[in-house]
């Protein structure tokens, strides 16, 4: 934030600090009009055309399926002038990530035009390749006989764990879900929490004890601030499909230790069971570095 801005606008208008002068600016769907005004001048300031790929692409969704070897393949449908893309697969999931399909198209059609050979292949191709490590990043195992998943994901805003937590129900329904939660001081706790309820886990465990990492001298949230926003969040639920939702709560001193005991909670579960390690990068890493994660994943 110190770099950055403290504002929508201000974020934005440094970001925006990546165009060059007289070259297509593409700008992808974005949720907050602050943004697009801030992008939209910079454009203006450096004589830069600028294409809109919310209103020039259209994405929309063709549901999930799975791959031979098991994993998740979210579909889509593109349509951008002459370009009819049907079924196309995609790497990443989430109904968030069709925007930036769109905004990808957009580029690709700019450089089309300045002459590159981009077919359609090759843009099926790269759709489907393209992952990124720490964001809805899934991972499966077979522990005594019982399917379990792991979804890294280090959602950090309301915004991107509200989309988290609509692509656990969509990617995972009926599948007993446990969440670790681990967010850094500077962040909007309480709306993470309410976002996160909406995934409707069977648990939750709260932790605060993060490997060392790159946090910008921004320490862990203490999980017991973490679990006061999670029951607050709780009391002041309006929402009929989460309001009654009774969660089992719980802290640990240490990401080893709440890994550990996701997998018990959810071995002693039937079915299949999926943990998400979410609220920051730093969470990620800290399950990555775990005996549980390096044994099972």
């Amino acid at each position: 934030m110190d770099a950055l801005g403290d504002t929508v606008f201000d974020i934005a208008t440094v970001k925006a600090g990546i165009t060059r002068p007289g070259r297509p600016v593409v700008l992808g769907p974005q949720l907050h009009s602050e943004a697009v005004e801030a992008v939209r001048l910079a454009a203006r300031s450096k004589g830069c055309p600028l294409v809109d790929s919310a209103r020039e692409v259209s994405v929309t969704p063709a549901g999930l399926s799975r791959s031979a070897d098991g994993s998740l393949v979210q579909r889509c449908h593109i349509r951008a002038g002459g370009l009819e893309v049907e079924g196309a697969g995609l790497g990443l999931l989430g109904l968030h990530q069709l925007d930036n399909v769109a905004s990808v198209v957009g580029a690709c059609r700019q450089l089309a035009s300045a002459g590159w050979d981009i077919p359609e292949g090759a843009l099926r191709d790269g759709l489907a390749a393209t992952r990124l490590p720490g964001r809805f990043e899934v991972r499966s195992a077979t522990i005594s006989g019982q399917r379990m998943w792991l979804v890294l994901d280090a959602a950090h805003t309301t915004e991107s764990a509200q989309a988290t937590a609509n692509v656990l129900r969509e990617a995972f329904p009926g599948h007993n879900l446990a969440l670790i939660v681990s967010l850094l001081e500077d962040k909007d706790v309480r709306g993470v929490m309410r976002a996160l309820r909406g995934a409707a886990p069977r648990v939750v465990i709260h932790t605060d004890g993060l490997s060392d990492g790159d946090g910008g001298g921004r320490q862990p949230v203490n999980s017991g601030a973490l679990s006061a926003a999670w029951q607050l969040a709780a009391m002041q639920d309006r929402n009929p499909q989460t309001r009654r939702l009774r969660t089992r709560e719980l802290l640990f001193a240490s990401m080893e230790a709440a890994m550990a005991k996701a997998m018990d909670e959810l071995q002693a579960a039937e079915g299949e069971g999926v943990i998400c390690v979410t609220g920051s990068f730093r969470a990620v890493a800290s399950a990555m570095r775990s005996t549980t994660f390096q044994a099972y994943f």
